[in-house]
């Protein structure tokens, strides 16, 4: 079993030849990294993750429709976790539109929760001084029977995710207007509800997280270059 230096240890050896790789048209990442220890690679494309590292890092609510009509929220994250009486519904009483509402407006409001990243690589990877598999037997047995002290926390947005400090330099966004053009069938850019741009490349399955001033820095380009009809399209995304 890891140890926390054990996972610094692992992500220097990939710092050391994450570039060479790449030169050679491999992407080399380490996903449990930040998971881990809540730090990024000092080695990296800046703002780019694998589609399975945004899915892990950034917990999603699913509304589940049991047999027996119950309609249910559940935190996308290890674990599983549920939010209190996880039940909105059910759908031999309501309509699925009343219920979904119902799930939005829990949603909205911050009512869904997470567990802490720290409290998750705790019992995730096994790691740190308090670390018990006692413990966290328990936890995946359900929220009735979380242990003591553990608090959650209101899902965080994509906006939230502390990749945004990363600087993305006018370079890079005119590089990936390149590709756009080069490309534009290979590419596509989603609008997330909380403000935040997803940059899907969809041979690699990797991310690039985007502000709204740099979109439309890329979108300048686009024009400056006479390409604005390049493929380049903005999807929306409810959440």
């Amino acid at each position: 079993m890891l140890t926390i230096s054990d996972f610094f240890t692992l992500q220097d050896q990939v710092d050391a030849k994450f570039r060479e790789f790449l030169d050679e048209g491999l992407y080399v990442t380490f996903n449990s990294f930040w998971p881990a220890t809540g730090r990024r690679p000092k080695v990296s494309i800046p703002r780019s993750l694998t589609l399975s590292q945004l899915a892990e890092q950034l917990k999603d609510c699913y509304i589940i429709v049991r047999p027996n009509g119950d309609v249910r929220l559940t935190a996308a994250t290890w674990g599983r976790e549920t939010v209190g009486n996880a039940v909105v519904g059910n759908l031999e009483k309501e309509s699925f539109e009343s219920i979904f509402n119902k799930a939005e407006g829990v949603y909205r409001k911050g009512q869904v929760y997470q567990m802490p990243r720290e409290e998750e690589a705790k019992h995730k990877f096994q790691i740190g001084v308090n670390s018990d598999r006692r413990q966290t037997d328990k936890l995946l047995r359900g929220r009735s029977q979380m242990p003591k002290g553990v608090k959650m926390i209101p899902l965080k947005r994509l906006s939230e995710l502390d990749i945004f400090k990363q600087k993305l330099m006018l370079g890079a966004i005119k590089k990936m207007a390149l590709n756009i053009i080069k490309e534009p069938l290979r590419y596509r850019i989603v609008k997330n509800s909380s403000g935040a741009f997803i940059l899907f490349d969809r041979i690699t399955n990797r991310v690039t997280l985007l502000k709204e001033v740099e979109v439309k820095q890329m979108e300048k380009i686009l024009k400056e270059l006479g390409c604005a009809s390049a493929g380049f399209k903005i999807y929306a995304c409810a959440r």
